[in-house]
């Protein structure tokens, strides 16, 4: 499922407010076991620490620590994370009511650790090191590296092993950062919560999980039923909980409020659940008054958006431009900014053509040519690319209106091929702005938009991206817009 970008900061939204609300709902249960109290249907006042109506404990403001270090740092910065979970202990930085609420025994004596040893991650070996505290905080963590999985994954055991020194809560963690980026990323529910999913293939083939994050990995959660599921403080049973509870119902509100009525470690199991329901059902799929009554709602949304625009840079900077020669271009593929027969033509169709040799215009006779904004591959031939991308651009004032899309359409086109034949580098020439007479500094945005938004909704799928402008005015335009983007 392709998104487009309001899709995605709406579910960048959603994952973060889901945390809150999650953690809202359960924090009046919390400890309690079912059937010893009425159900939860809505906010309620909380006799635990005095918390008001809307307003959240541990869960979501050791989230928001985790955010504030990710944003401020621009990426991953441990020794910063330590200092603001300290500083939410001692002074209730980045909670709902200016002081610590909630804090658990493995979280207090790992920050007191810290105070005491030089690096960030804890080694205290205590078996309460197997809680769902650094799982319930995950979210900002697959947010902010959604575009490259691998490294998402890495990081969250990282994130996990500030507080928690055991690999159970590690993977817990591993895990379920594959299944929010899957999430964010438009997947089915049927494919997240197929048997071990990752937005990588086969990546717990090659990265084994541990045997109890495995059994739910597996389905466990999809056997099994309350009483076995439990929302314990345990960390496999609160994931075990938050994908029952995901698995079972058809909305946001009915999953949640199934994931804190299991009582127990209700919050948490809530704020787990809402993590990965909110990535999937975005803000818009979250009852209004939940998001308008939780604390600090503008400020969690205002922290999700920043760290969508993060994220979405680091795509901005795997696009890469260039003043030369696309012909002399080494990538698996160069794009031709073709003619509608693909039989070659002038500017830069003429000069792959005549560089690639005449076995390319032997191919390209058995294409049956090629509609505007359309894209077929050929072989490079002589050429260094291994592949010849032919898209036909829009003629500027001939198209009824339609030329931002049909040029658009080209880039997109053109890349949605190279995915399908698993390319990983591609170089694009300035499409339609030659004889086709399109704006140069129109099209330059429309390139580098269209460009941006696919890497946007494809993480992981290319290496390199390249811009290759023959002419001097054209490569000043393309860099003064990737710059300036780079910029804000």
């Amino acid at each position: 499922m392709e998104l487009n970008k309001q899709q995605l900061i709406e579910k960048y939204q959603g994952s973060m407010l889901g945390l809150a609300i999650g953690d809202v709902l359960g924090v009046p249960i919390e400890f309690k076991y079912p059937g010893s109290f009425e159900p939860v249907s809505d906010f309620i006042d909380s006799d635990r620490f005095g918390l008001g109506y809307g307003c959240w404990s541990d869960d979501t403001a050791m989230s928001l620590c985790l955010a504030n270090s990710l944003i401020e740092n621009n990426g991953f910065n441990p020794v910063d994370q330590v200092e603001k979970y300290k500083q939410w202990l001692n002074t209730g930085y980045c909670s709902s009511t200016g002081k610590a609420i909630g804090v658990g025994q493995t979280i207090l004596r790992a920050l007191a650790c810290h105070r005491n040893e030089n690096g960030p991650y804890t080694i205290l070996q205590l078996s309460e090191a197997d809680g769902n505290g650094s799982l319930m905080r995950l979210a900002p963590v697959p947010l902010y590296y959604r575009g490259d999985p691998g490294q998402a994954i890495e990081k969250a055991k990282l994130s996990s092993k500030i507080t928690h020194n055991s690999d159970i809560s590690g993977d817990a963690c591993r895990y379920y950062t594959g299944l929010i980026i899957g999430a964010l990323n438009g997947v089915s529910k049927e494919e997240l919560l197929a048997d071990l999913y990752c937005p990588i293939p086969d990546y717990w083939q090659n990265n084994q999980l541990v045997s109890e994050i495995h059994d739910v990995a597996i389905g466990s959660f999809r056997r099994n039923h309350p009483p076995i599921i439990q929302g314990s403080g345990y960390v496999v049973k609160s994931l075990e909980a938050a994908l029952w509870a995901f698995y079972n119902s058809e909305s946001f509100e009915e999953g949640v409020l199934k994931a804190v009525n299991l009582g127990d470690d209700a919050d948490t199991t809530g704020a787990i659940f809402g993590q990965l329901a909110g990535a999937y059902y975005g803000i818009n799929g979250i009852p209004e008054k939940w998001v308008n009554n939780v604390a600090k709602s503008d400020e969690i949304i205002e922290m999700a958006n920043k760290i969508f625009y993060l994220a979405n840079k680091k795509h901005l900077k795997m696009i890469k431009v260039i003043q030369g020669d696309i012909t002399e271009s080494r990538v698996d593929a160069i794009v031709n900014a073709a003619n509608q027969t693909l039989l070659g033509g002038g500017g830069v169709d003429g000069t792959i053509h005549y560089c690639a040799g005449p076995q390319l215009l032997e191919e390209c006779r058995t294409l049956g040519g090629c509609n505007k904004g359309e894209a077929k591959i050929t072989k490079g031939y002589n050429l260094p690319a291994k592949h010849i991308i032919h898209t036909v651009g829009p003629i500027y004032g001939h198209e009824d209106g339609l030329e931002d899309e049909i040029l658009a359409n080209c880039y997109k086109n053109s890349m949605e091929l190279a995915k399908k034949h698993r390319l990983r580098s591609i170089v694009f020439p300035a499409i339609s702005t030659g004889a086709f007479r399109f704006p140069k500094d129109q099209a330059a945005k429309i390139a580098i938009n269209a460009v941006n938004e696919f890497l946007g909704q494809n993480p992981d799928t290319f290496d390199e991206v390249v811009f290759v402008l023959y002419d001097q005015h054209n490569y000043f335009i393309y860099s003064s817009i990737v710059e300036e983007k780079n910029e804000k």
